[in-house]
């Protein structure tokens, strides 16, 4: 996990898409506690368009 401000979300959107996108994967759905014991609300993901095959 990696907590990135307002600056490095824009570097990270800027720099990665189209093959790279954000979702949000809420704290009700998907389970998400700190090693302090607090759950999190939430998340964002981010999710490659396509995957590639790998060379065999």
């Amino acid at each position: 996990m990696t907590w990135l401000d307002a600056t490095q979300l824009k570097a990270v959107d800027d720099t990665e898409f189209p093959d790279y996108r954000r979702a949000i994967l809420p704290g009700g759905d998907f389970e998400m506690t700190m090693p302090s014991g607090e759950r999190l609300s939430g998340a964002l993901h981010l999710l490659q368009r396509t995957a590639s095959s790998p060379t065999r």
